[in-house]
C-alpha cells in the first residue's frame, strides 16, 4: 500500500481550523467592542435622564414661585405662605438636582449663575417690583433650561440612533419644558393683569405674542406626539388619550386669553385665572413624571440588560470555539493516527470504516450546528446593521420635512430609497433565520383572501409598471371569501413568489391564480399560482431553486438584483402551514410557482 501524507493533511486541515477560528474570534470581539460601547451610551442616557428628571422638577418649582411671586406682589395677601412653602420646594429640589449633577457642571459658569441667582431671590425678591421680580426668575429658569439642554448632550440623549427614545427624550428635553415655560407666563402675567388695572395696557402688548408662542407650543407637542404614536405603537392608546386632554385644556386656555385680555373683557378673578392654568402646569407635569420619563428609563434600562445578556452570549459563544478548536486539533491529531495504523494493518481496515463513519455522522451534527450558528450570528449583525440603518432612515425623514432644493431632495430621495431597499433585504435575512431556528407561531385568524391578493398586487403594481409588465389577479368562482389562518405569512410567501417573477420576467405579463379545494369539514387547501412569461428555470436548477441563497442564473441576478431567499423562504412557510411550493417551468416560455397552504374553513363559509 502507498503511504499516504497523512501529516501535511493534517497540517492543512489545522490551519484552515484555526483560520476559520482565529476569524470568527476576531468579529465576536468586534461584536463584544460594539455591545460594551452601546451599554456605556445607554447607561450614559439613562443617568441624563434622571439628571434631566431633578433639573425639570426643579424649574417646575421655580415656575410656580415667580407665579406666586407676582400673585402676592400684585395684591393677594393670603398666597404669603402658599409662597413660603413653594420657596422650601424649590431649595429641595435644588439640594436634589447637586446631588445628580456631574462635578463638571456643577462647577460651570451657568449652575453658579442660576444658583446665585435664586439666593439673590429667596433673600429679597418680594422687596423688588415686580417687573425686578419677574425678570430675575426668568433669567434664573432660563439658565436651568439652557442646563437641561447641556445635561442632554453630554449623556448623548440628543443623538440617541432609536427613533423610539429619540422622540421620547424630545418630549422631555425640550416639547414639555418649552411649553410649561409659556404656560407659567401667562399665568404670571395674566393674573397681574386681572389684579392691577394699571398695568393692563402694558400686560396686554406683552400676552399677543404668548398667545402666538402658545399656539407654537402647542402645534411643535402635537408634531412630537404624532411622531411617537407612529413609533411607539404598543403605546399609541395611552399617548393618544393624554395627547387629548392636554390638547383641549391648551384650547380653552387660548380661548380665555383671546376673550379676557385681547378683547378686554376682564370678567374672571386672578384666582381663577390661576387656578385654571394651574390645572394645565399640573397636567403636564404630570404627563412627563407618570408617562414620558418613566417609560424612557424603562426603554434604555431594556436595552443595557439586552446589550449585556447579547455580551455574554458573544462570550460564551468565544470561549466554545476556543474549545472546540482545541478538541478539533486534537480529533485530528486522532485521526492521522488512526489513518497511519490502517496502512500498516490492513485486518483493521474494516472497523476503521466503521469508525470513519461514525466520524462522519459527527461531523454532518457538527455542520448543522455550524449552520445554526451561523444564522444566528448572521441575525443578529443583522440587527446591529439595522439598527444604525433605523436612525438614517429616521434622519433622513426628520430632513425631508426642512426646506430643500431640488437638487437636495432628489439626493434625499435616492438616500431613503436606497435605504428602504436594505434594509428590506436585511428583514428577508432575519425573517429566514427565524423560519431555519423555528422561531416563528403561526396565528390563526379570520381574512378576505381577495382582499389580502389584491394589497399584494395593489403593492406591487408600480414594479410591474416600471418594466410594462400587465399584473392581474384571477379568482375561481367558488373561492371561499373568508378563511381562517395567519395572513400575513401566507402574504409573505406569495409575495416572494410575486416578487421573483417580476423580477426575472421582462415582457409580457405576470398573473396570480387563486383557488380552494377543500379537505374536510374544517380544512381547505389555498392554491395561489403565480405565472409569469419570463426567462424561465433550466431543467439542471430546478433540484436546488428553492436552497437558500441561490438563483438560477448569476449574470441575471446580478442585473436585477436578489439574494436567493425569495423562494427559499416562500418554501420554508408553505411547509410550515402543511403545504408547499413547486415549480412547472418550459425553459424560454415563463414560470408557474404553485403556492398551497392548508388553512381553517370560516364558520360562516360552512
Amino acid at each position: 500500500m502507498v503511504r499516504l501524507p497523512f501529516n501535511l493533511t493534517m497540517i492543512r486541515l489545522s490551519l484552515r481550523a484555526l483560520l476559520v477560528g482565529a476569524v470568527l474570534v476576531v468579529l465576536m470581539a468586534v461584536l463584544i467592542s460594539r455591545l460594551r460601547e452601546d451599554v456605556v451610551t445607554y447607561q450614559s442616557e439613562a443617568r441624563g435622564t434622571d439628571q434631566i428628571e431633578q433639573l425639570y422638577r426643579l424649574i417646575n418649582s421655580l415656575q410656580g414661585h415667580r407665579d406666586r411671586s407676582i400673585a402676592w406682589l400684585a395684591g393677594t395677601a393670603d398666597r404669603r405662605e402658599e409662597l413660603l412653602n413653594q420657596a422650601m420646594e424649590v431649595r429641595n429640589a435644588l439640594t436634589a438636582v447637586q446631588q445628580v449633577l456631574p462635578p463638571h457642571r456643577l462647577a460651570g459658569a451657568r449652575w453658579n449663575e442660576a444658583v446665585a441667582g435664586w439666593s439673590d431671590i429667596d433673600a429679597d425678591g418680594l422687596e423688588w417690583v415686580m417687573s425686578e421680580n419677574y425678570r430675575r426668575h426668568t433669567e434664573v429658569i432660563a439658565n436651568f433650561l439652557a442646563l437641561v439642554v447641556d445635561v442632554a448632550d453630554d449623556s448623548r440623549l440628543t443623538l440617541d440612533e432609536h427613533i423610539d427614545t429619540y422622540y421620547l427624550q424630545d418630549m422631555v428635553v425640550n416639547r414639555l419644558p418649552a411649553l410649561q415655560e409659556v404656560l407659567s407666563h401667562h399665568r404670571a402675567l395674566g393674573v397681574l393683569a386681572l389684579m392691577q388695572p394699571k398695568f393692563r395696557p402694558q400686560v396686554t402688548e406683552y400676552i399677543r405674542p404668548m398667545i402666538d408662542q402658545l399656539s407654537l407650543a402647542r402645534a411643535a407637542h402635537g408634531q412630537t406626539f404624532a411622531r411617537l404614536q407612529d413609533n411607539v405603537p404598543e403605546l399609541r392608546g395611552e399617548f393618544d388619550r393624554v395627547h387629548k386632554e392636554l390638547d383641549e385644556r391648551l384650547l380653552a386656555l387660548a380661548d380665555t386669553m383671546d376673550r379676557e385680555f385681547i378683547n378686554g373683557r376682564y370678567a374672571i378673578t386672578g384666582e381663577v385665572f390661576f387656578a385654571q392654568v394651574s390645572e394645565i402646569v399640573e397636567a403636564s407635569q404630570h404627563m412627563a413624571y407618570q408617562t414620558f420619563v418613566p417609560e424612557l428609563k424603562r426603554r434604555l434600562d431594556l436595552r443595557v440588560r439586552e446589550a449585556q445578556k447579547m455580551m455574554l452570549f458573544v462570550a460564551l459563544a468565544v470561549v466554545t470555539a476556543i474549545l472546540s478548536l482545541h478538541s478539533l486539533g486534537n480529533q485530528i491529531r486522532r485521526n492521522a493516527r488512526e489513518l497511519r495504523s490502517s496502512n500498516e494493518a490492513l485486518q483493521a481496515e474494516n472497523a476503521l470504516r466503521r469508525q470513519t463513519e461514525d466520524e462522519l455522522r459527527v461531523s454532518m451534527q457538527a455542520a448543522v450546528i455550524a449552520n445554526r450558528a451561523k444564522s444566528e450570528f448572521l441575525a443578529n449583525l443583522s440587527h446591529e446593521v439595522r439598527t444604525p440603518l433605523n436612525g438614517i432612515l429616521g434622519m433622513a425623514d426628520l430632513l425631508s420635512m426642512s426646506e430643500l432644493d431640488a437638487e437636495q431632495g432628489a439626493l434625499l430621495k435616492e438616500m431613503a430609497s436606497s435605504g428602504k431597499a436594505l434594509k428590506g433585504l436585511l428583514d428577508r435575512i432575519i425573517d429566514f433565520t427565524h423560519i431555519e431556528a423555528g422561531a416563528i407561531s403561526l396565528a390563526m385568524d379570520p381574512f378576505a383572501v381577495g382582499s389580502m391578493v389584491d394589497q399584494s398586487v395593489n403593492r406591487y403594481r408600480t414594479n410591474a409598471e416600471a418594466k410594462a409588465l400587465t399584473l392581474a389577479a384571477e379568482y375561481a368562482p367558488d373561492l371561499p371569501e373568508i378563511v381562517v389562518g395567519d395572513e400575513r405569512r401566507v402574504q409573505q410567501a406569495l409575495e416572494c413568489l410575486l416578487d421573483n417573477a417580476i423580477k426575472f420576467t421582462d415582457t409580457g405579463s405576470v398573473r396570480i391564480d387563486v383557488s380552494g379545494r377543500v379537505l374536510d369539514t374544517e380544512r381547505i387547501a389555498l392554491y395561489l399560482g403565480v405565472s409569469d412569461t419570463g426567462i424561465g428555470v433550466p431543467t439542471d436548477k430546478r433540484q436546488f431553486i428553492f436552497d437558500s441563497f441561490t438563483q438560477a442564473d448569476g449574470s441575471i441576478t446580478r442585473r436585477v438584483g436578489g439574494n436567493g431567499l425569495g423562494l427559499a423562504i416562500a418554501r420554508r412557510l408553505a411547509q410550515l402551514m402543511g403545504g408547499s411550493v413547486t415549480l412547472s417551468d418550459r425553459e424560454g416560455g415563463g414560470s408557474l410557482f404553485a403556492l398551497e397552504v392548508v388553512i381553517g374553513r370560516f364558520a360562516d363559509e360552512l
